[in-house]
């Protein structure tokens, strides 16, 4: 499978959220899963375009819920 790799701009304006929202989010250990490819907690986050799109599905899915 072909990976598409988002940065956190990217990430954020399919999620319809600031930039700065999305970063919070990783600190507090919400939002879709990020990786780190250089491996190092300095190296830049990104995101799978298909588990921003899964997170995004589920959490609609739990406001539906409520």
């Amino acid at each position: 499978m072909n990976r598409t790799l988002l940065t956190t701009k990217e990430a954020a304006a399919l999620l319809d959220i600031q930039p700065g929202t999305l970063r919070k989010w990783r600190g507090v250990q919400k939002g879709p899963e990020f990786s780190r490819p250089g491996g190092t907690s300095r190296s830049r986050a990104m995101y799978e375009k298909h588990e921003v799109r899964a997170w995004l599905a589920s959490s609609a899915k739990a406001k539906v819920s409520r």
